[in-house]
């Protein structure tokens, strides 16, 4: 993504600033029924002159936000609830590091069960410099609670609706609807970091952390690689951390739905809609897509138009959202984020980052930045709640258009090879392997299309062949198999290839991922030495063709294709493993190229793998060949084995597969099987003459 450097976020302030700002009036106490949209109790941002203070006003002697959601539950109390977290989740005495208050705001119709209502939990800037989720949320909760009140006086309804009308899983529905079918908890951990910024306390600018000056989105329980250095990432050592935790965990129950609002200091998007780090099975994707799409389509339709014109003054062009993964949107990953704790919990969540919302320009308020901030909120959170009530009747299907086999790969690491967790932590127990992804996708196929377990000494023999009309290789230059007495063994190499040769010859469909990618050499493709490991600070493609047959129908911004940190890989730096076959080579043999590998990033930018391969030319990472009358694909990071090199007390995932990384492997796994002539594995035992194969009966016969 193409970034602004922080002078521009500081021309917004320069530019905007001078915008005259409505002085803030006082809520009138009128009844429920009576509350229009100029009466309010958090007033719009082009209406107010500085951000909702949480500090308390020494004139007053009371803060602007506990009084403001008192009087929220006050006006509203058929739907607002207001309550210390501490109470919530049995720590009556909680507060955060500082001593301030966390107050809970609950959002439903209280005459409908909680028990029939789907959760959603919304985390309002859990840093504190970064103020856009906390001024859109407060003002969203309080529209739907004035909606709910109009629409049950018979007056105006107040619409939440989920992307583009003509989509499959589009609904429309009134905050009535929505109060009665959902339960919507808004949160902000956070107080000590926005207190301090506060211009009516001892102010000295918004803070990341707490009082602690410790970073809250990095103290939750996640999967893979867990810092083994600094206090700030002991997993829920701060009170803040425990209560939220013990909120989703214990007084949600785990939640259907979630949203995490953060912000950035630089960007050219309105809104980065940013993918979670997990292990997500190809329907759970489906899900997120359809979430991220429909937050995308709602915010560019209705906020864009407007923050266009209110942010003309940028100097820059400002871009419509845009979904990524989180390493593709800002340029990192890492241990303990919040976002990515509730999507292993399988909660349905997106985390999101704000044009504009962070040090720059932090004390500064700018009414016209901040509506643009509030109205994408508002636009975010409709969309996520709409499709998390639907999320149910979201599915997916992949036709394969025959019998995938993939090699089994019999080596399963387990929490016995872990490393002794960091500052005393217990290890969780595993079982971590790549071949859980082809069984969850085995579950969501279409008819005539299967996916089979084969092994390695049944393809090197030809039978284990037969009937497919894919084979797939994963992360194995050459996979073993487990022998008769337990043990494991590998196969003869080139019967193994060989085999796999005269299948693709003869009309089958090869795809190699990850180490497999070697393979091309042995298959006769390229020359020997023609592939080397890449090492990235995630798993990744650059460099992307959109018109290749195996990007086919991938929506989004495509880049990263698995998540490193939920396997065990250190972010940043170097750790990630890829695959990549030397461009000159891969060409010279017909090769087409679906894109590259890069290694590093480097001041936000993407460095391409020249030179990291023997030769010239770059690293393809994704690509086709033919041979014979069949296909060969390469995809070089995508499904690798997780590793067990570093601390990982959470655990390991079996994969950990992006939204684009599924497209692209589902492109690459589809194939339509020739029609002239006995089937590719039947053809390949009959054109080898393979004694083994014909010992088992399976030679020419088609």
């Amino acid at each position: 993504m193409t970034r602004l450097r922080v002078a521009a976020a500081l021309l917004v302030v320069v530019c905007l600033a001078a915008l005259p700002a409505i002085a803030t009036t006082a809520p009138s106490r009128v009844g429920p029924t009576g509350a229009t949209r100029l009466d309010r109790i958090f007033p719009e941002p082009l209406a107010s002159t500085d951000f909702i203070q949480f500090a308390v006003n020494p004139a007053t002697g009371k803060s602007q936000y506990l009084h403001g959601i008192a009087q929220l539950e006050q006006r509203y109390p058929d739907v607002v609830d207001v309550d210390p977290i501490g109470e919530l989740v049995g720590m009556p005495e909680l507060k955060s590091a500082g001593g301030r208050e966390i107050p809970v705001i609950t959002v439903t119709d209280e005459s409908v069960p909680n028990e029939d209502k789907v959760d959603l939990y919304v985390s309002l800037s859990i840093h504190g410099l970064e103020r856009a989720g906390l001024e859109g949320g407060t003002r969203f909760m309080e529209d739907l609670a004035a909606g709910w009140y109009s629409e049950r006086a018979g007056g105006e309804k107040y619409l939440l609706a989920n992307g583009d009308p003509k989509g499959a899983d589009y609904r429309q529905m009134t905050a009535t609807e929505v109060l009665r079918e959902a339960r919507i908890v808004f949160v902000n951990l956070n107080p000590d970091g926005w207190a301090a910024g506060d211009k009516v306390g001892p102010t000295a600018g918004y803070v990341r952390g707490n009082a602690n000056r410790i970073d809250l989105n990095r103290q939750w329980p996640t999967l893979g690689f867990a810092r083994s250095s600094g206090k700030q990432y002991e997993t829920l050592s701060q009170p803040e951390a425990k209560a939220g935790f013990k909120l989703v965990e214990e007084h949600l129950g785990v939640p259907e739905g979630a949203a995490d609002l953060h912000g950035e200091n630089a960007d050219d998007v309105l809104l980065a809609i940013m993918f979670p780090a997990g292990q997500f099975d190809p329907r759970g994707l489906a899900q997120q897509v359809s979430l991220a799409e429909s937050i995308k389509y709602n915010v560019n339709h209705s906020a864009f138009p407007g923050a266009k014109g209110l942010l003309s003054g940028l100097g820059a062009t400002v871009q419509p959202a845009e979904y990524h993964t989180a390493y593709d949107a800002i340029g990192y990953d890492d241990a303990g984020f919040q976002g990515d704790y509730l999507v292993q919990r399988g909660i349905l969540e997106m985390d999101h980052e704000y044009i504009a919302s962070n040090i720059v320009p932090n004390n500064a308020f700018v009414p016209a930045l901040e509506q643009v901030h509030v109205d994408t909120t508002r636009e975010l959170l409709k969309a996520t709640i709409v499709t998390t009530i639907q999320a149910e009747q979201i599915d997916y299907t992949a036709d394969l258009k025959g019998t995938v086999g993939y090699v089994e790969n019999p080596e399963v690491l387990t929490e016995a090879g872990a490393p002794k967790p960091p500052f005393g932590f217990e290890q969780k127990p595993y079982e971590s392997t790549s071949m859980q992804y082809y069984r969850d996708l085995g579950k969501y196929l279409a008819p005539g299309s299967s996916l089979v377990p084969v092994t390695s000494d049944t393809v090197a023999d030809g039978s284990g062949l037969r009937g497919l009309d894919t084979l797939v290789i994963t992360d194995r230059e050459l996979p073993r198999y487990t022998a008769v007495d337990g043990s494991l063994a590998s196969p003869d190499r080139a019967a193994f290839w060989g085999a796999v040769r005269a299948f693709a010859e003869a009309g089958g469909n090869v795809v190699l991922t990850d180490r497999g990618v070697q393979g091309v050499a042995d298959l006769g493709i390229v020359p020997a030495g023609a592939t080397k490991r890449v090492n990235q600070d995630a798993g990744k493609l650059t460099e992307i063709n959109r018109d290749h047959e195996l990007l086919r129908d991938v929506t989004g911004v495509i880049g990263q294709t698995y998540f490193e940190v939920p396997l065990g890989y250190p972010f940043g730096g170097d750790n990630s493993p890829a695959w990549g076959v030397d461009e000159a080579a891969w060409t010279a043999a017909g090769g087409t190229v679906g894109a590259y590998l890069g290694s590093i990033q480097q001041d936000g930018l993407l460095v391409s793998a020249k030179g990291e391969v023997p030769g010239t030319g770059e690293a393809v990472g994704l690509g086709t060949v033919k041979l014979g009358k069949g296909r060969v694909s390469v995809f070089g990071a995508v499904l690798p084995d997780a590793t067990q090199a570093h601390p990982h007390t959470q655990g390991l995932a079996d994969y950990a597969v992006t939204y684009a990384g599924n497209a692209i492997l589902v492109n690459a796994l589809t194939w339509d099987a020739p029609t002239d002539g006995p089937a590719p594995a039947a053809a390949a035992a009959c054109e080898r003459r393979n004694d083994r194969a014909a010992a088992r009966g399976n030679a020419c016969r088609g």
